[in-house]
């Protein structure tokens, strides 16, 4: 009997590894259990709220774990957890403090309760703010199927199996780019499993709220399936479950087009464009160096970097669309295809506005390509490519523009905070992180944190780093 050639058994590797991957999430979808954010409740002065969670799981073997984070810059805050008979009583006039709570959370900013209930969940969140002034909380909830992480420990061994064959059949670059997804792909997994996880546990080892680690909790796990419940993702209403989506339309959209359950999908989408960059950084090297090995260490140098690896692969943040097409926009231009960068780059605008900074330097190269060009000529191709660009964006930006204008520009062309906001640490869920916030966290003296506060605000800063 003859043994099977090295190619033989390598196809069998990835064969075996995708078929148990295939088995692991076809288990895993049947039951794939929810996450999904309340971020933000409202709560004016002297005053309550109430905030309804209900969900029919379909299954009778599942947990059920809530988180509730009250704003900690507020002491004077309670919340209370009923059941649908409690919240009747209360709301007909029963005190709250004569209604049977299935919780009481007063004292601390950040709150766990977990069930195993053997039915549907119906319950209100009764939310007090004795301060003088509106207080914004939140809350997520989770529900864990049982066979959630069996599922998809089997799914994700599976994956590996098969990523361990296609390095050993691949060759060249590709197998490298293998080697940097399979260490990517170990910190998404890890991230899939703190989707259900005491993630409270970082806040308190660090002893400050981790903004960046919330954010796809409390904001695109409420933005996502809002969207998909028919919400308008625009709205100047601070009270509207889309408060505080600031970004262009293609993010949502984008991000959102797999759904929210289960809940790491979106984060898929994320993790997918920032992998994928590291094969443009590939493409843009060798087309400039015509050097594989030079490729490969500039391919492989961001894949492994740190900031792909946390930022993009494991808190699956806002910013890898978007780096994602400016990156292709850059090798389409060293390819020559210049209205296709200028396309690309209008489309990383959609996904985020900063893109727009990096416009002057694209029509900049691509006009420096032709070195015979004169004046009059590069003049001619800016407005040219200007005119692509712009029409592009005011073309996909149409139908909110229409829909509300007001709300669509409010929310896109957010105007820079001032000085004073930029030099104070703002440890809030929802207060962006800038370049200013870590010396303010650490306690810089006062002098720097004013100047780049400064700097900042009347963006020197941009403008050197653009000129340079």
């Amino acid at each position: 009997m003859r043994k099977p050639d090295r190619k033989q058994l390598q196809v069998a590797v990835i064969c075996i590894g995708v078929v148990i991957a295939v088995f692991g999430f076809s288990i895993h979808f049947v039951v794939p259990g929810e996450t999904r954010s309340g971020y933000p409740i409202t709560v004016e002065a002297s005053s309550y709220v109430v905030d309804e969670i209900r969900f029919s799981p379909g299954t009778d073997d599942y947990s059920f774990r809530l988180y509730l984070r009250l704003n900690f810059l507020y002491q004077n805050l309670s919340a209370y957890l009923l059941s649908e008979t409690e919240y009747e009583r209360f709301s007909t006039g029963t005190p709250i403090g004569e209604v049977d709570t299935i919780a009481n959370f007063a004292g601390s900013p950040d709150y766990e309760w977990e069930t195993s209930p053997s039915g549907d969940i119906n319950l209100r969140i009764v939310i007090f703010n004795n301060n003088t002034v509106r207080v914004f909380c939140g809350y997520y909830y989770v529900v864990i199927p049982a066979t959630f992480s069996s599922s998809l420990t089997i799914a994700f061994a599976g994956l590996f199996v098969a990523l361990a064959g296609l390095g050993w059949y691949l060759v060249g670059w590709r197998r490298y780019f293998i080697l940097g997804l399979a260490v990517n792909l170990a910190l998404f997994y890890v991230r899939v499993f703190t989707l259900v996880a005491d993630v409270f546990a970082f806040s308190v080892l660090l002893e400050q709220t981790i903004e960046p680690y919330n954010d796809y909790l409390f904001f695109y796990l409420r933005w996502i399936p809002n969207l998909w419940e028919g919400a308008w993702p625009y709205t100047l209403d601070p009270t509207s479950m889309m408060s505080g989506y600031v970004y262009p339309p293609l993010w949502l959209y984008t991000v959102g087009l797999l759904g929210s359950i289960p809940s790491w999908l979106p984060g898929l989408i994320l993790f997918s464009f920032n992998v994928a960059t590291g094969a443009v950084v590939f493409g843009i090297s060798h087309r400039l160096t015509h050097d594989e090995k030079r490729s490969v260490f500039a391919m492989t140098l961001f894949l492994l970097n740190p900031i792909t690896l946390v930022y993009g692969s494991f808190l699956w943040l806002n910013p890898t669309p978007y780096v994602f097409v400016v990156t292709l926009s850059f090798y389409l231009a060293v390819k020559g295809r210049k209205s296709g960068s200028i396309i690309a780059m209008a489309m990383a605008t959609l996904y985020k506005q900063f893109a727009v900074v990096f416009f002057p330097l694209l029509v900049l190269a691509l006009v420096r390509q032709d070195r015979s060009v004169d004046l009059r000529r590069g003049v001619l191709a800016f407005v040219k490519h200007s005119t692509l660009y712009a029409a592009f964006v005011c073309l996909v930006s149409l139908p909110f523009l229409f829909v509300d204008s007001e709300a669509f520009i409010g929310r896109m062309f957010i105007g820079s905070p001032g000085p004073e906001s930029l030099a104070t640490f703002h440890p809030e869920l929802g207060w962006p992180v800038n370049f200013n916030t870590f010396f303010t966290w650490v306690g810089v003296p006062d002098v720097i944190v004013w100047a780049i506060a400064y700097l900042l605000a009347y963006y020197v800063l941009l403008g050197l780093s653009l000129s340079l």
